[in-house]
């Protein structure tokens, strides 16, 4: 897993964030969905979709249309493709990542699918230091890198301020309880998403 300490300061443009929850851990460790209705979506959702969709088209650039059923009908729909890259071995590798439009299910929710199909997430470090967060992390050559940090970490000053405040904002937000904290920070244009906003 990609220390999010040593790629946060220095040649970092955009930081989507997601806090994790047990739903959350389950699907990356590929067991079954919260719900007891069948299914199991390995899915990472973010919502809305609208406001993801407008960081996730910079992170992820390549729009590509695939076939998805919609309203039981298989339907062409706007896909953004890009790649996640980590380490292994002391090595770069990477592997094509989409991030999806709504389903018929879930008609605000935008989604990164089959999540645990890629190593860096899961793989998931055991903490006890407060709620964990995926970060997704654009660097300045385009590559993403995620990484998980911890509100303990984000709280330690090592963290670039306009990430560490935002992330910890929307982390303290009053929220339904069916709801987690996520958002999104471009260092570059300055603008930031966060559903405590």
């Amino acid at each position: 897993m990609v220390d999010p300490v040593a790629v946060i300061p220095a040649g970092v443009t955009r930081v989507v964030f997601k806090q994790m929850v047990e739903g959350d851990f389950r699907k990356i460790e590929a067991q079954s969905n919260d719900a007891d209705t069948g299914g199991g979506a390995r899915d990472l959702r973010f919502s809305p979709f609208e406001e993801f969709a407008k960081i996730f088209s910079i992170i992820f650039p390549t729009l590509r249309k695939e076939k998805r059923k919609r309203n039981g009908v298989a339907t062409d729909v706007d896909v953004f493709v890009g790649r996640l890259h980590w380490t292994e071995g002391g090595k770069e590798v990477s592997k094509e990542v989409t991030f999806e439009p709504p389903t018929d299910a879930r008609p605000n929710e935008g989604r990164i699918p089959v999540v645990h199909t890629y190593p860096p997430l899961n793989n998931p470090p055991a903490t006890n230091q407060g709620k964990m967060v995926l970060l997704l992390i654009q660097r300045n050559d385009g590559t993403v890198w995620p990484a998980f940090t911890t509100e303990a970490s984000l709280k330690s000053g090592e963290w670039e301020p306009m990430v560490a405040a935002s992330v910890l904002r929307s982390l303290s937000a009053k929220r339904p309880v069916n709801q987690v904290a996520r958002g999104y920070i471009d260092l570059v244009t300055g603008q930031e998403y966060s559903d405590a906003d």
